[in-house]
């Protein structure tokens, strides 16, 4: 993983997505070009991850999508080869 990245994890007895969402926000500054949430709900896993900033990454209906009371999120500064195949470091995207 690159060393320029933000990684959270919540265990909680309600919905998380909102609350890894604002985690992530908080640690963009340790990367900026893609971010990515995964939930756990009945041993299912919800996913949702792209290139971009938080906020243009997660909208609502991904948020509502993202459903469970377990989940993690990252995001990381990209490397530009990656970046140019539409790829990135974070390991959920």
């Amino acid at each position: 993983m690159s060393e320029l990245c933000g990684i959270v994890g919540i265990a909680g007895k309600s919905p998380v997505n909102q609350e890894l969402y604002d985690a992530l926000t908080m640690l963009q500054h340790r990367g900026q070009d893609a971010a990515g949430i995964v939930t756990v709900q009945d041993g299912r896993l919800f996913l949702r991850k792209d290139n971009g900033m938080v906020r243009d990454v997660f909208h609502t209906r991904h948020m509502l999508r993202l459903v469970g009371n377990f989940g993690i999120g990252s995001n990381a500064l990209s490397y530009r080869r990656l970046v140019k195949f539409g790829r990135s470091t974070t390991f959920l995207c």
